[in-house]
C-alpha cells in the first residue's frame, strides 16, 4: 500500500462544493443528500471541528470530516475517490484525525457505517475500531448503520484525565 505524494491539510472555504459532491457521490449514495455545500462549509469554519483533505497538487484525493466534543470526537465523514483507494489515503487522515484527537484529550472517536459496507467496516477494524451498536434504519429510515467506536485512552486514564482537579484549581487551594 504506498501513499501517494499528497499534502494532508485543512480544507479550504472554497472546497465546500467539492467535498460536498464526494460525500454524496460515495457516502450518501443511494440516500437522500444531507450533506450539501453550505453544511460542509459550516464545518469547515466551525472551531470545534476540523476538516482535512489529502490533496496531489491542486486536486483531492479524499477528504475527512470530524467534530469534537467534550470528552469524545465524531468522525462524519471520510471519502477517498474509488481511483486512488487502496493507497493508504483513508489511513493517513484517520491516523490525522485520531492524533488530533488525542492532543485534545479525548476518550474516544465514534462513527457510524452502513452495516453492509463491510470494506469500510473491515478498514475501521483493522485500525482500533470496534462496532458497538446496530442503529435500525439509521439512514432515512431505511439503511441499518453500525455505531463504531476507537478508545483513545483506558478508562482509568479517563478517569483520571476528568476526576483530577485542574492546574487553575490546584493553584486555588
Amino acid at each position: 500500500m504506498a501513499t501517494l505524494n499528497v499534502q494532508i491539510g485543512f480544507a479550504k472555504n472554497a472546497d465546500c462544493v467539492e467535498l460536498a459532491k464526494l460525500s454524496r457521490d460515495y457516502i450518501e449514495s443511494g440516500l437522500h443528500w444531507r450533506w450539501k455545500p453550505a453544511r460542509l462549509l459550516k464545518l469547515i469554519q466551525h472551531p470545534d471541528c476540523v476538516v482535512i483533505t489529502a490533496r496531489q497538487e491542486l486536486s483531492i484525493q479524499a477528504f475527512a470530516a470530524m467534530e469534537f466534543y467534550p470528552r469524545h470526537c465524531h468522525l462524519n465523514l471520510l471519502a477517498t475517490k474509488p481511483e486512488f483507494r487502496q493507497q493508504g489515503l483513508g489511513e493517513a487522515l484517520l491516523l490525522w484525525l485520531e492524533a488530533s484527537a488525542r492532543i485534545a484529550g479525548q476518550e474516544f472517536i465514534k462513527l457510524e457505517v452502513r452495516c453492509q459496507n463491510t470494506a469500510a467496516i473491515r478498514f475501521y477494524e483493522s485500525r482500533g475500531y470496534a462496532i458497538q451498536e446496530q442503529c435500525v434504519g439509521y439512514y432515512d429510515g431505511r439503511e441499518d448503520a453500525f455505531t463504531m467506536v476507537h478508545r483513545l485512552m483506558s478508562d482509568e486514564q479517563a478517569c483520571l484525565l476528568y476526576t483530577s482537579p485542574s492546574p487553575r484549581d490546584r493553584q486555588k487551594s
